[in-house]
Protein backbone atom coordinates (compact mmCIF):
# COMPACT_ATOMS: atom_id res chain seq x y z
CA UNK A 1 0.00 0.00 0.00
CA UNK A 2 1.40 3.47 -0.91
CA UNK A 3 2.22 5.91 1.89
CA UNK A 4 -0.64 8.23 0.90
CA UNK A 5 -3.13 5.35 0.83
CA UNK A 6 -1.95 4.08 4.23
CA UNK A 7 -2.31 7.56 5.69
CA UNK A 8 -5.84 7.91 4.29
CA UNK A 9 -6.80 4.49 5.65
CA UNK A 10 -5.49 5.45 9.08
CA UNK A 11 -7.49 8.66 8.98
CA UNK A 12 -10.62 6.71 7.97
CA UNK A 13 -10.23 4.28 10.88
CA UNK A 14 -9.66 7.11 13.35
CA UNK A 15 -12.78 8.90 12.10
CA UNK A 16 -14.81 5.69 12.28
CA UNK A 17 -13.64 5.11 15.84
CA UNK A 18 -14.66 8.65 16.78
CA UNK A 19 -18.12 8.14 15.30
CA UNK A 20 -18.54 4.84 17.14
CA UNK A 21 -17.52 6.51 20.41
CA UNK A 22 -20.04 9.31 19.88
CA UNK A 23 -22.76 6.77 19.11
CA UNK A 24 -22.01 4.88 22.31
CA UNK A 25 -22.05 8.09 24.32
CA UNK A 26 -25.35 9.20 22.76
CA UNK A 27 -26.81 5.79 23.57
CA UNK A 28 -25.76 6.06 27.22
CA UNK A 29 -27.08 9.62 27.44
CA UNK A 30 -30.57 8.78 26.29
CA UNK A 31 -31.36 5.16 27.08
CA UNK A 32 -33.36 4.66 30.29
CA UNK A 33 -31.84 1.72 32.09
CA UNK A 34 -33.75 0.92 35.30
CA UNK A 35 -32.33 -0.64 38.42
CA UNK A 36 -33.96 -4.04 38.95
CA UNK A 37 -34.64 -3.42 42.63
CA UNK A 38 -35.52 0.25 42.89
CA UNK A 39 -36.70 1.16 39.40
CA UNK A 40 -34.80 4.45 39.20
CA UNK A 41 -32.96 5.79 36.19
CA UNK A 42 -29.43 4.73 37.01
CA UNK A 43 -27.61 7.64 35.43
CA UNK A 44 -29.25 10.36 37.56
CA UNK A 45 -27.55 11.37 40.79
CA UNK A 46 -29.64 12.84 43.62
CA UNK A 47 -28.75 16.38 42.51
CA UNK A 48 -29.42 15.59 38.87
CA UNK A 49 -32.82 14.11 39.74
CA UNK A 50 -33.74 17.29 41.63
CA UNK A 51 -32.58 19.46 38.74
CA UNK A 52 -34.52 17.36 36.26
CA UNK A 53 -37.65 17.75 38.39
CA UNK A 54 -37.12 21.52 38.53
CA UNK A 55 -36.71 21.60 34.75
CA UNK A 56 -39.95 19.71 34.19
CA UNK A 57 -41.79 21.89 36.70
CA UNK A 58 -40.55 25.02 34.95
CA UNK A 59 -41.66 23.70 31.59
CA UNK A 60 -45.06 22.71 32.99
CA UNK A 61 -45.50 26.22 34.40
CA UNK A 62 -44.60 27.84 31.08
CA UNK A 63 -46.91 25.55 29.11
CA UNK A 64 -49.75 25.75 31.61
CA UNK A 65 -49.81 21.96 31.99
CA UNK A 66 -52.48 20.28 34.11
CA UNK A 67 -50.69 16.91 34.20
CA UNK A 68 -47.15 16.37 35.53
CA UNK A 69 -45.22 13.10 35.84
CA UNK A 70 -42.06 13.08 37.98
CA UNK A 71 -41.95 9.34 38.55
CA UNK A 72 -38.86 7.10 38.60
CA UNK A 73 -36.36 9.93 38.94
CA UNK A 74 -34.93 8.86 42.29
CA UNK A 75 -36.17 12.02 44.00
CA UNK A 76 -35.67 12.25 47.76
CA UNK A 77 -37.56 15.53 48.02
CA UNK A 78 -39.93 17.60 45.90
CA UNK A 79 -38.82 21.05 44.67
CA UNK A 80 -40.68 23.95 46.34
CA UNK A 81 -41.33 25.35 42.87
CA UNK A 82 -44.07 22.78 42.39
CA UNK A 83 -46.30 24.97 44.55
CA UNK A 84 -46.50 27.44 41.65
CA UNK A 85 -48.42 24.98 39.46
CA UNK A 86 -51.85 26.11 40.60
CA UNK A 87 -53.53 24.68 37.49
CA UNK A 88 -52.18 21.18 38.11
CA UNK A 89 -54.84 18.46 38.24
CA UNK A 90 -52.77 15.26 38.01
CA UNK A 91 -49.41 14.73 39.76
CA UNK A 92 -47.43 11.49 39.58
CA UNK A 93 -44.51 11.20 42.02
CA UNK A 94 -44.45 7.40 42.20
CA UNK A 95 -41.32 5.21 42.25
CA UNK A 96 -39.04 7.70 43.96
CA UNK A 97 -37.33 7.90 47.38
CA UNK A 98 -39.50 10.57 48.97
CA UNK A 99 -39.68 10.14 52.76
CA UNK A 100 -42.42 12.65 53.59
CA UNK A 101 -45.27 14.45 51.86
CA UNK A 102 -44.07 18.06 51.43
CA UNK A 103 -46.20 20.86 52.87
CA UNK A 104 -45.96 22.70 49.54
CA UNK A 105 -48.33 20.19 47.93
CA UNK A 106 -51.08 21.74 50.03
CA UNK A 107 -50.92 24.74 47.68
CA UNK A 108 -52.10 22.62 44.73
CA UNK A 109 -55.77 23.11 45.55
CA UNK A 110 -56.88 22.16 42.03
CA UNK A 111 -55.27 18.72 42.26
CA UNK A 112 -57.61 15.83 41.48
CA UNK A 113 -55.19 12.88 41.26
CA UNK A 114 -52.07 12.42 43.42
CA UNK A 115 -49.88 9.33 43.07
CA UNK A 116 -47.14 8.89 45.68
CA UNK A 117 -46.94 5.11 45.53
CA UNK A 118 -43.64 3.22 45.86
CA UNK A 119 -41.75 5.76 47.94
CA UNK A 120 -40.40 5.78 51.51
CA UNK A 121 -43.12 7.88 53.13
CA UNK A 122 -43.58 7.15 56.84
CA UNK A 123 -46.25 9.71 57.69
CA UNK A 124 -49.00 11.72 56.00
CA UNK A 125 -48.81 15.46 56.51
CA UNK A 126 -51.85 17.36 57.83
CA UNK A 127 -51.42 19.52 54.71
CA UNK A 128 -53.11 16.72 52.78
CA UNK A 129 -56.40 18.11 54.10
CA UNK A 130 -55.94 21.24 51.97
CA UNK A 131 -56.34 19.22 48.76
CA UNK A 132 -60.12 19.41 48.92
CA UNK A 133 -60.55 18.73 45.21
CA UNK A 134 -58.68 15.42 45.35
CA UNK A 135 -60.56 12.46 43.87
CA UNK A 136 -57.81 9.82 43.73
CA UNK A 137 -55.02 9.41 46.30
CA UNK A 138 -52.51 6.58 45.90
CA UNK A 139 -50.10 6.07 48.80
CA UNK A 140 -49.54 2.36 48.33
CA UNK A 141 -46.21 0.65 49.03
CA UNK A 142 -44.75 3.10 51.50
CA UNK A 143 -43.99 2.91 55.25
CA UNK A 144 -47.06 4.73 56.57
CA UNK A 145 -48.16 3.68 60.05
CA UNK A 146 -50.98 6.15 60.73
CA UNK A 147 -53.60 8.21 58.91
CA UNK A 148 -54.21 11.81 60.05
CA UNK A 149 -57.68 13.10 60.90
CA UNK A 150 -57.17 15.70 58.14
CA UNK A 151 -57.95 12.95 55.63
CA UNK A 152 -61.61 13.53 56.47
CA UNK A 153 -61.49 16.92 54.75
CA UNK A 154 -61.12 15.27 51.34
CA UNK A 155 -64.87 15.12 50.77
CA UNK A 156 -64.53 14.56 47.01
CA UNK A 157 -62.19 11.59 47.38
CA UNK A 158 -63.39 8.51 45.49
CA UNK A 159 -60.34 6.23 45.62
CA UNK A 160 -57.87 5.85 48.48
CA UNK A 161 -55.11 3.26 48.14
CA UNK A 162 -53.10 2.60 51.30
CA UNK A 163 -52.07 -0.96 50.51
CA UNK A 164 -48.52 -2.10 51.23
CA UNK A 165 -48.01 0.02 54.35
CA UNK A 166 -47.76 -0.53 58.12
CA UNK A 167 -51.03 1.02 59.25
CA UNK A 168 -52.24 -0.01 62.71
CA UNK A 169 -55.46 1.99 62.99
CA UNK A 170 -58.07 3.73 60.87
CA UNK A 171 -59.31 7.13 62.10
CA UNK A 172 -63.01 7.89 62.50
CA UNK A 173 -62.48 10.71 59.97
CA UNK A 174 -62.50 8.12 57.18
CA UNK A 175 -66.24 7.95 57.74
CA UNK A 176 -66.52 11.54 56.51
CA UNK A 177 -65.45 10.49 53.02
CA UNK A 178 -69.01 9.93 51.85
CA UNK A 179 -68.02 9.82 48.18
CA UNK A 180 -65.41 7.09 48.69
CA UNK A 181 -65.88 4.16 46.30
CA UNK A 182 -62.59 2.32 46.88
CA UNK A 183 -60.54 1.94 50.06
CA UNK A 184 -57.61 -0.42 49.58
CA UNK A 185 -55.78 -1.67 52.67
CA UNK A 186 -54.76 -5.04 51.26
CA UNK A 187 -51.52 -6.87 50.41
CA UNK A 188 -49.44 -5.22 53.06
CA UNK A 189 -47.99 -5.33 56.54
CA UNK A 190 -50.90 -3.41 58.00
CA UNK A 191 -51.74 -4.26 61.62
CA UNK A 192 -55.31 -3.03 61.73
CA UNK A 193 -57.17 -4.53 64.66
CA UNK A 194 -60.50 -2.78 64.24
CA UNK A 195 -62.52 -0.80 61.72
CA UNK A 196 -64.51 2.28 62.77
CA UNK A 197 -68.27 1.86 62.70
CA UNK A 198 -68.51 5.03 60.60
CA UNK A 199 -67.11 3.11 57.65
Amino acid sequence: MAVDEAYQEAERQIEQGRQDEETDRDFLDFIEIEDDTEGFLWYLTEDEAYQEAERQISRARQDGETNLALSSLGLTEVPEAIGQLRRLQVLNLSHNKISSIPEVLGQLTGLQVLNLSDNKISSISEAIGQLTGLQVLNLSDNKISSIPEAIGQLRRLQELDLSGNQINSIPEAIGQLTGLKLLNLSYNYNKISSIPEAI
